[in-house]
Formats: structure tokens, C-alpha cells, sequence
């Protein structure tokens, strides 16, 4: 009898499993070799899915499941070539959950639609699959790998940043996020730079880590796969200077590889770095991927199943603490092949239809119709939260959840929140509280910082050139008080007057170079500039330009003399006066060219930086500013050049009647030299110290010169010294009494510079020419001439006093003579 009853209790489950039929799945899985698609387990997770629904009965009416795997490795040939071997087979397969490598996915894509075959797939994310026209059979789990742009950009608005880079791998399912981020971010007004690297072409890599170096960022968002961003941190690692936290903040995609709570980063033996300094590199960084599972493990599911327990019999089937990366996907998506046959099959029944999915094959496109119907209403409750598809591609991407975690080096990461796409907010929203390593939040951008902390530097050449400028008026004011007085009027006061003018106009152009935005907006207002170069120009040309056409006077003098010529005693202020202006008109015109063609702009001038600042300065520039400045410059330099030469030309000469000549020549080598130092001053890095060095170095040139010039006078008429002056060789007439108002001769200059018999001649020759005078000249001549005297002045006839030189003005006086 027990016998008996054993027999019938086999029959029936036997006759149970003969009316239960089966539904093939095919699956290609991400199981293989290549790091960047494996995802770990994710054939247990199917299989445990399939196992789950045929334990429930009622959820695939009268029919069991079973799942055939394999894995390409990311190879489109070798996927295909599985594809057609399933195709080939007895068993139709109702559905495809396909490879994680968008490449093979796209290809099996375009396969599929021509079987009227569904393609799932839990992996790939690439936003070129998610175009419902191109591929209209494709029904992607998860959200298209843009969606965790949205979270990206919420983010950084959240913490105020708007500056990026963005560093990606070149590859299509990047090049098409970073299109999609730079898009949201254009609309937001944010700015960001854009580096690609290739994992087979070290030196992008290399390129991408100077210029990131280089770039005042300091917010990168990473997208590229595992094995490249190893090499990345390690070279951030590796520059001088490194590129590492706290001053940079990393953000990854959330979904890279963890074996055995081992971060992806720290795989031994991958880079030449080691596991602290990749650490070091990218401590303090955030992790943005699609949640894994949901937040509630007590939810049942359509199996019977709570989550709890699913993870429990995962982690039996596999030994593993949890559920990896994904296999939570993967368990899904066989639920909703699950679900959508089954709503199919009652659908089916509804409708009268008997056979259910008996007659399925790869050319049924009304049943292909039915799936993809019943697909649109499938939402369920599963391992990742609420379960649906939505054929409006459009509309797929704003209903998804983004976590975001901050990994600051210890082991548990900091929950920010999650980014819900439709609602546009983090809930729950930990971004005031997360950990930052050195307690603040980190800059995105290395600002300008106007620093004007040398403006004691400018009160005090302020100070010195308004000092420069008061000296440089009492100057000019001496001169023209005691122009009529003999020690003045011999060293030409007009252009003393010029040369007093000249360092006014120097003195205030060092004042106007100190401003450089720090007392007025400089963007807009660039009248101090102008002031600044012209005056400099100018009042260089006017300083310099006198004592420059002084020296070449002395200088044709004794030129002209040496050949005996006398020409050179009648170079007048008037000559001098064109050479100046001749200076200053070449100024006017080079100034006009450049103002006309390049005005000024406003740029800044780096002081100091530092990892979180760049400490500038505003000061002037024209776009073609160094092509002017090198033209002046050299214009400039050749007139130092000429003037030195002149200088030491005339080095050892000293002539009475223009009596500040030696000093005019001391003044020439003085400029020379303090061009040379302030030229030198120039390359000092610090600004504020290049500007109070240079602007020193040229108030007490400048003060020096006055002091030559007028000092020596100022001295010799307190004194009372210039009234004991001879003014032998004055190129002027004077009236004396008794004799008929007749001319007093060139004498002395030429005999300071000739030798003895030239000079006897040159003065008895002018002593013939000029015919009477008074005893006291003759006495005097007499007494430099000696017993040569009797013997010229006998030979020759004197010249009548019908022939003589008529007296001259006062006006010719002044004209005539220095």
C-alpha cells in the first residue's frame, strides 16, 4: 500500500512537470575578463532570480523559466557569434538580457529587431542607446549614464561652484556625458574646461595633468573607465606640483569595481604608485551612481520574497558579504522579463486566446507588440527601488535616483544625499555636514585677490616724488629769479628751465605709475595711463634732451676748435632748443601711433599664489604693449648711448664761460647709469618692490641732476664767489666807456683748448679783426701773450674805426652768448 501511494505521488509531480512549460532567456553577462563591464556574480544574481520565480507559481501562469549564459568579454565579433549559435537552436528564446559593453550591446541591438526580439540590459549606459527610434526593441534598466549629470550639476550648485574640469576617457559613452554635462553647465553660465586622454596614448595623459596643473580649477569631474583613472590619479600624484586634496575634489562615477571592500584605486601593482599615495591623491572625493538597493529590506516582492531574504540567499549562492555592484540590477531585470510574460499570458486569456505563449517565435511581431504594451505598465517593487520602464525616452531620465557619496580616507563613506531627478532635490540633503578635510568647504577656482598691501611702499614714493617735484620747482624758480646773474645766465637758464621742467614731469609720472587700480576702477578709466607714459616720455626727453644737446655743444666746440674753426662759438640756444624738441616731437609721435592703435586695457600682474589664491595687481597694457615699449626703448637707449659717448668725450674739459659743462657731463653718466639700474629693477618678481625700487632709483637720479645743475650755482651766489668770475671768451659784446662802444674778443675758451702758439695766433688774429681796446684788455691780453704781443700786433694794420663792429643789444648778449 505505501508502495502504491509513493508510485501515485511521483506520477503527479511528474504530470505537474509535464504540463508546466518552459520559456527560454538568453543572456550574454558581464562576467568576463575585462574589468571595465564585469560586474561580479551577475549570472548567480540571474539565476537566483530565475530560481525565485519558478518557486512562485502564480507569477509566470503554467510556465517555468530558464536562463541560458554566456559571456563575449566585450567582443563584438564573439557576441555575435553566440547570438546566432542561440538563435540557431531548437529552444526560442523570448527575451535577451544583454552584454554590459555598450559596443556589443549596440550590435546585438540592431540583431535582436530583426528576430522581433526584446534586448534587457542592467549595464550599459551609454546615451546612444537610448534613442527609442534607432533602437526601438532595446529596454535599458538602468537610466541612460547622463542622468548623473543632473546630480553633477545640482551639486555644484549646491556648494557654490562654478568652475570645472572636465577629464574624460576617449570613448563614445563619455564623449557623450561630457556633451550632455557641458550643455547643463553652458545653461547655468558655468565655466569649465574640457581635457580627453586615451588609455592607449600615455601622453594625453600627461598633457591632461600639466595643463590641469596649469588651470586655476580645481573641481574635476572624472569620467573614464578604472584601468585609465588608476594612471591619472598616479601622474596627479606624480607632478611637480602634485595635483592632489585637499586642494583638488575628484568626482567619479560611483560605479567602479569593489573587490573585497577594496577601493578601485587601490589595486597593487597597477600603477608606480603606491596604495597611500593614490589615497593621498584623491582623499576628500564624491562618488555619484544610480542606487543599488533599496533603503527598506523588509519590503516583500512579487517572489514572496523580502529583500532581506533575497540577500540572504544571494550571499549563500555566492559568499559574498552583500550584494556587488549591479547584481541587484541584474536580479531585477529577470523579474521583469518575469512580469511582463506573465502579464502577456493573462492578457492572452483575457482576450480568448488559447495556447499562451506556446506560439512563440522569432517572426511573431503581433506577440512582440503585446510585450512591449504591457512593458509600458510593468512597475513593481524591487531590489533597487521601483521598477518601470517608460517608452518616452525623454521622460526616462527625469524620474531616477543618483546617490552621492563623500570618501574623505576613512572607511566608511559620507551619505550626501540622494538627488531625485524629477524633484530637483537631495533627500536627505547632508551637504552642510559633510566631513571636509580641513574643515571648510574647498574653492573651485584659484581667484584674483586684489592685493594692495604695499600701499605703505606707494605713500612713500608718493612721498619722495612729491618731494622730487617741490625740489624740482624751487630749481626753477632760482632760475628764472637769478637768470640776469652771471653764474646763471652763463649756464643758458633757459634750458636749465627745461631741464627743471623735465623732472617735474618724471617726478609725477612715478607718482601715476603707483596708482594701477588701487584708488580708482581701472577697467574703466584709463586717463592715469596715458598720463603715466606720456610724461615719462616726455619729461625724459626734456631732462635728458638739455643736457644732452649741452654736452654735444662743448663737444663741437672743441671739435671745431682743434680744426681752427670758429663755428661752433656761435651755436646758440636756439640750436639746442630745436634738438630738445626735435626729441620731444619724436616722442609725440610714436605716443600718438601707439595710443591711436593699441589703447589701454586693463590686465593684472601676479604678486604671490597660493593653492587657494592668486594675489594680483590691475595695471595698464595695450595688446601690442612690449612692441611700443621695445621701440621707445630702443629710441631711448641710442640717445643714453650718443649722450655717454659725448660725456666721455669731453670728460676732461672745462670751460669758464660755460661753466656747468664738466657737470653737465656727470649728469649724462648719472642718467646712463640709473637706466641700466632701473632696467635691471625691472625683472625683481614682487611688484609693489620692483615699483618702490625703480621709482627710488629714479627720484635720486633725477635729484642728482638738479643738484649738478643748480646746486653748484646756488653755492657760488650765497658765497658771493660769482661776482670774482672772468668772463674772458664770452661769444657777446659789451659798451665800455672811452673807447667807442667796441668789441670785446673770444678769448679765453680758445685758450683753455688749443696749445700754446695756437692760441697765441687765434687770440692775436681776433685782437687785429676786432682793432681798438680798452687798456685794461690789452693789459691782460698782453700779459698771456708775452713778447709774442709787440711782434703780431706790429705786422698787422688794425682795423679802422669806420670798420669796426657796431655795439650789440642786450637782447644780441643774451643770444649770442652762454
Amino acid at each position: 500500500m505505501a508502495a502504491l501511494f509513493l508510485i501515485l505521488l511521483l506520477w503527479t509531480f511528474a504530470s505537474a512537470d509535464e504540463n508546466e512549460k518552459t520559456l527560454h532567456i538568453a543572456a550574454l553577462l558581464p562576467t568576463g575578463e575585462d574589468s571595465r563591464w564585469r560586474v561580479e556574480h551577475a549570472d548567480k544574481a540571474c539565476e537566483l532570480a530565475v530560481q525565485h520565480v519558478n518557486e512562485h507559481a502564480s507569477l509566470v501562469d503554467g510556465y517555468r523559466l530558464k536562463l541560458r549564459t554566456n559571456s563575449s568579454n566585450c567582443d563584438i565579433g564573439l557576441a555575435s557569434f553566440q547570438l546566432c549559435e542561440m538563435l540557431s537552436l531548437e529552444e526560442k528564446f523570448v527575451a535577451l538580457i544583454a552584454e554590459g559593453c555598450s559596443p556589443v550591446t549596440r550590435a546585438l541591438a540592431q540583431t535582436t529587431e530583426q528576430f522581433e526580439m526584446l534586448q534587457f540590459n542592467f549595464l550599459s549606459t551609454s546615451p546612444s542607446l537610448y534613442s527609442r527610434t534607432v533602437f526601438p526593441l532595446y529596454y535599458p534598466l538602468l537610466p541612460a549614464e547622463n542622468t548623473l549629470n543632473y546630480a553633477r550639476v545640482q551639486l555644484l550648485k549646491e556648494l557654490e561652484w562654478k568652475d570645472a574640469i572636465i577629464l574624460i576617457e576617449s570613448e563614445e559613452v563619455f564623449n557623450l556625458v561630457a556633451n550632455h554635462l557641458m550643455k547643463l553647465l553652458s545653461e547655468e553660465k558655468y565655466k569649465y574646461e574640457l581635457h580627453i586622454v586615451s588609455a592607449d596614448m600615455p601622453s594625453t595623459m600627461d598633457a591632461a595633468i600639466k595643463n590641469i596643473a596649469e588651470s586655476d580649477r580645481r573641481i574635476i569631474i572624472g569620467m573614464f573607465f578604472e584601468e585609465a583613472g588608476r594612471q591619472l590619479v598616479c601622474r596627479a600624484y606624480k607632478h611637480k606640483p602634485p595635483i592632489r586634496s585637499p586642494h583638488y575634489v575628484w568626482l567619479f562615477p560611483g560605479w567602479y569595481t569593489k573587490s573585497n571592500s577594496t577601493e578601485w584605486h587601490a589595486k597593487k601593482g597597477a600603477t608606480k604608485c603606491t596604495v597611500d599615495e593614490m589615497e593621498e591623491t584623491i582623499r576628500g572625493h564624491f562618488n555619484f551612481d544610480f542606487i543599488q538597493v533599496a533603503n527598506n529590506p523588509n519590503v516583500t516582492l512579487l517572489t514572496g520574497k523580502t529583500r532581506r531574504e533575497v540577500e540572504s540567499d544571494y550571499m549563500k549562492m555566492t559568499g559574498a558579504n552583500q550584494f556587488e555592484q549591479y547584481s541587484a540590477y541584474a536580479y531585477d531585470t529577470v523579474l521583469s522579463i518575469a512580469i511582463m510574460l506573465n502579464k502577456t499570458i493573462m492578457e492572452l486569456k483575457a482576450n480568448g486566446i488559447t495556447g499562451g505563449l506556446d506560439n512563440f517565435d522569432y517572426h511573431n511581431k503581433q506577440l512582440r507588440e503585446r510585450f512591449q504594451k504591457v512593458l509600458n505598465q510593468v512597475e513593481f517593487d524591487g531590489l533597487i527601488g521601483e521598477v518601470h520602464f517608460d517608452l518616452n525616452e525623454s521622460d526616462h531620465e527625469a524620474t531616477e535616483q543618483v546617490k552621492i557619496d563623500y570618501s574623505n580616507g576613512s572607511e566608511n563613506s559620507f551619505v550626501v544625499g540622494t538627488y531625485d531627478t524629477r524633484k530637483k532635490v537631495f533627500e536627505p540633503n547632508n551637504i552642510a555636514h559633510i566631513p571636509w578635510i580641513n574643515g571648510k568647504v574647498p574653492i573651485a577656482k584659484v581667484e584674483n585677490v586684489s592685493d594692495y598691501s604695499n600701499k605703505g611702499l606707494f605713500y612713500a614714493v608718493a612721498i619722495l616724488a612729491g618731494l622730487g617735484i617741490a625740489f624740482a620747482l624751487c630749481m626753477l624758480a632760482f632760475n628764472i629769479r637769478f637768470r640776469s646773474r652771471k653764474i646763471v645766465k652763463l649756464s643758458s637758464p633757459h634750458l636749465n628751465s627745461v631741464i627743471a621742467i623735465g623732472a617735474v614731469l618724471l617726478n609725477a609720472s612715478i607718482i601715476f605709475d603707483g596708482f594701477n587700480g588701487q584708488f580708482y576702477p581701472l577697467k574703466s578709466f584709463f586717463v592715469p595711463c596715458y598720463f603715466r607714459n606720456s610724461l615719462l616720455a616726455i619729461g625724459f626727453s626734456l631732462l635728458f634732451g638739455s643736457m644732452f644737446a649741452k654736452t654735444w655743444r662743448v663737444s663741437r666746440i672743441i671739435k671745431e676748435t682743434d680744426a681752427g674753426r670758429t663755428n661752433a662759438l656761435h651755436l646758440t640756444d636756439k640750436v639746442l632748443f630745436a634738438i630738445v624738441g626735435a626729441f620731444v616731437i619724436i616722442d609725440v609721435l610714436l605716443l600718438s601711433l601707439w595710443f591711436g592703435i593699441d589703447p589701454f586695457q586693463s590686465g593684472h600682474e601676479r604678486i604671490k599664489t597660493s593653492m587657494e589664491a592668486r594675489y594680483v595687481r590691475d595695471y595698464c597694457l595695450t595688446p601690442n604693449g612690449n612692441r611700443w615699449h621695445y621701440t621707445i626703448y630702443v629710441y631711448k637707449g641710442l640717445v643714453l648711448i650718443l649722450g655717454a659717448y659725448l660725456a666721455y668725450d669731453t670728460r676732461r674739459v672745462r670751460i669758464v664761460s660755460l661753466n656747468d659743462s664738466r657737470y653737465i657731463a656727470l649728469s649724462v653718466y648719472n642718467t646712463v647709469i640709473a637706466c641700466v639700474i632701473v632696467f635691471a629693477l625691472s625683472f625683481v618678481p614682487n611688484p609693489g618692490l620692483r615699483y618702490f625700487l625703480r621709482s627710488v632709483a629714479a627720484i635720486v637720479t633725477v635729484a642728482s641732476i638738479l643738484c649738478f645743475v643748480f646746486v653748484s650755482k646756488i653755492y657760488l651766489l650765497a658765497t658771493g664767489r660769482d661776482k670774482n668770475m672772468r668772463i674772458f671768451g664770452r661769444v657777446a659784446t659789451t659798451r665800455s666807456a672811452g673807447v667807442n662802444d667796441h668789441t670785446i674778443a673770444r678769448t679765453t675758451d680758445l685758450l683753455a683748448l688749443q696749445g700754446r702758439e695756437k692760441r697765441k695766433s687765434n687770440v692775436i688774429r681776433l685782437l687785429l679783426d676786432n682793432g681798438h681796446f680798452p687798456e685794461e684788455i690789452i693789459r691782460r691780453v698782453k700779459s698771456t701773450l708775452g713778447e709774442d704781443y709787440d711782434e703780431v700786433y706790429s705786422s698787422s694794420s688794425p682795423v679802422s674805426e669806420d670798420q669796426s663792429t657796431p655795439p650789440a643789444s642786450e637782447n644780441e648778449l643774451v643770444e649770442n652768448g652762454e
